[in-house]
């Protein structure tokens, strides 16, 4: 199988429809959607006192949303290859706003989680087209720069979502994390309607309906056992179940993908090494970044004893570092190997980490900050070229499995992150207060069990990250059949 780069399409229609209007586009889809990712965070409690619900129930809110855009990622991804990504995205919008619309209307906590799904069926049609559509009506020398600040808007999404949902909290009531996507959502069809190119060519295929079945088996078992051992319940029935059933979803599925004609996800796209290793190396920062955002808030809360308004701040240092050097990391990467980008951004990224775990129970405001800046300028300096490399070994007929399939690993490192994260430091936390007596710790002890954990969840973080690190910079080796 041959992959060929894509050369620019530079007809009169796209002429009239310039690359940096569908660059707005879907920037404002990829920005919105991951915004709602954890905006509803900070709500969480209102919306528990509001029904009268414990956290295990509301916790649903988010999980709900998260695991109907990993199943449906790369379903989406395929519609958009046969019903034109154009289509699948706008389609994407007007779901994604009629179910914010939903949740804010809700009137019990069974509706809320109901209609979260449907945000996260929209959210799954945005988040597999966003990429595809920059890359497919932009010159391959500009490519760099629209993926790199594209792909920071959506890392700020992400990590901006609690402090504008706690704005947005101490001014309205939680309703309004849902209403204020509404004119956003209708701004962005009425945009993507007119700027998005029509003159796409469809991919003939059918869609694997038994395929999409298993693995929606397998990603909902996953992540059902992320959940649990992220909670520390680790061996028990139900997490032997479900390990079972995704043992045995995730054989069936991939045997079926060998075998069928048009699959699901043409599992040869991972015999391009580039494309294995970007992914891979995708999957582990985004799971650092995960574990980052969940490990630091508690460390400025717990041992700095921090105002959640500082916090706050600080959690947008590194955002911030993100989005001022996005653009310069995109011009570079249009103008040098992306290779060498990649390997300084995951270098930087892994000192930041271990910067960051260093922290003590004196360190300054200072440290932090720059911990955060160091993080952030290894994510811009990654991101943009590991984004070229990803797409440019193939075709428009692909670009929108591949871009659903870079979602869907963004999404799951995330959630792993989190896991891993939590666990290693809630592991050596309760280790070290099992050293002290049973009477009561005092701060300095809480303080010293506190950062074992925490320096150690860092420091395995990095660990990954230089791990992936390593599998960049590992010679290239030719693969048969691609």
């Amino acid at each position: 199988m041959k992959f060929n780069n894509l050369a620019f399409n530079d007809t009169a229609e796209n002429k009239l429809r310039t690359p940096w209007l569908i660059f707005a586009a879907t920037t404002l889809g990829a920005c919105i959607v991951n915004i709602d990712v954890t905006i509803v965070n900070v709500a969480l409690p209102f919306i528990a006192k509001h029904y009268t619900a414990n956290v295990g129930k509301v916790q649903w809110i988010i999980s709900s949303y998260v695991l109907a855009t990993c199943i449906l990622l790369p379903i989406c991804g395929r519609l958009s290859d046969i019903y034109t990504k154009r289509f699948i995205y706008l389609l994407g919008f007007a779901i994604f706003t009629f179910g914010s619309a939903l949740c804010g209307f809700a009137t019990s906590l069974t509706m809320l989680i109901l209609f979260r799904l449907v945000q996260g069926v929209g959210a799954a049609m945005i988040m597999s087209n966003n990429q595809a559509l920059i890359v497919m009506n932009f010159p391959q020398n500009l490519q760099g720069r629209a993926l790199s600040v594209n792909s920071m808007s959506a890392s700020f999404g992400a990590i901006a979502g609690p402090a504008f949902g706690g704005f947005l909290l101490s001014i309205l009531s939680w309703r309004s994390i849902f209403y204020i996507n509404i004119p956003i959502g209708i701004i962005g069809c009425v945009v993507g309607y007119y700027v998005l190119p029509r003159n796409e060519k469809r991919l003939d295929h059918p869609l694997d309906i038994i395929g999409a079945i298993f693995f929606a088996a397998f990603i909902s078992c996953v992540l059902f056992l992320f959940e649990q051992f992220g909670s520390g319940y680790w061996v028990n029935v139900k997490n032997l179940i479900l390990l079972t059933i995704a043992v045995v979803a995730g054989w069936l599925f991939t045997s079926r993908q060998k075998e069928i004609t048009h699959p699901l996800i043409n599992l040869s796209l991972f015999k391009v090494a580039t494309y294995l290793r970007g992914n891979i190396a995708a999957f582990i920062v985004f799971m650092a970044m995960g574990g980052n955002g969940v490990l630091l808030p508690f460390y400025l809360n717990d041992v700095l004893q921090l105002a959640p308004g500082v916090i706050g701040m600080l959690m947008f240092v590194g955002p911030c570092t993100m989005l001022v050097l996005a653009p310069l990391s995109g011009y570079l990467t249009d103008r040098f190997p992306q290779k060498i980008f990649v390997a300084v951004g995951l270098l930087l990224f892994a000192a930041g980490l271990i910067f960051q775990g260093s922290a003590g129970a004196h360190s300054s405001i200072r440290h932090v900050v720059i911990g955060q800046i160091i993080i952030g300028s290894g994510f811009a300096f990654f991101q943009p070229p590991n984004n070229v490399t990803l797409f440019k070994n193939f075709t428009t007929t692909n670009f929108g499995l591949v871009s659903s399939i870079n979602a869907l690993v963004r999404n799951m490192g995330r959630v792993f992150g989190v896991v891993i994260a939590v666990s290693v430091f809630t592991l050596l936390f309760t280790h070290m207060f099992s050293l002290y007596s049973l009477q009561q710790h005092t701060q300095q002890q809480h303080n010293i069990a506190f950062l074992q954990g925490f320096s150690v969840a860092y420091y395995c973080l990095a660990a990954f990250v230089l791990g992936a690190l390593y599998v960049q910079l590992s010679k290239t080796k030719k693969i048969r059949g691609c």
